[in-house]
């Protein structure tokens, strides 16, 4: 993990993984430029070795990738289905479910 100033701070402020989420995804929220962030987003997944490796994250991923929207991982309630869905669906048909319930 790169000891950067966020590192340190969370270290320093003994936050859970859930709460540094949260605090980035509000962040990332706030920023204009959604296309750069989900180009870096995809350049992550790329150099990470291993790609992610929360089983639920790779989940989320793999149904945005199905549906061809990587942005849908930063919805919070595309956030919420896929952990609703992780371990019950799969990929596919967590897919297919979410197209009928977003247009419901």
């Amino acid at each position: 993990m790169p000891d950067t100033l966020f590192h340190q701070f969370v270290d320093s402020e003994g936050w859970s993984e859930a709460t540094q989420v949260d605090l980035l995804l509000r962040y990332i929220g706030a920023q204009d430029d959604l296309a750069a962030f989900e180009d870096f987003l995809a350049q992550c997944r790329d150099t990470e070795p291993g790609g992610v490796s929360d089983p639920a994250d790779r989940f989320m991923w793999e149904v945005a990738e199905r549906l061809r929207n990587p942005g849908l991982t930063l919805n919070t309630a595309f956030q919420s289905f896929c952990a609703n869905a992780f371990d019950l669906l799969t990929p596919s048909q967590a897919a297919e479910r979410w197209c009928c319930w977003s247009v419901a």
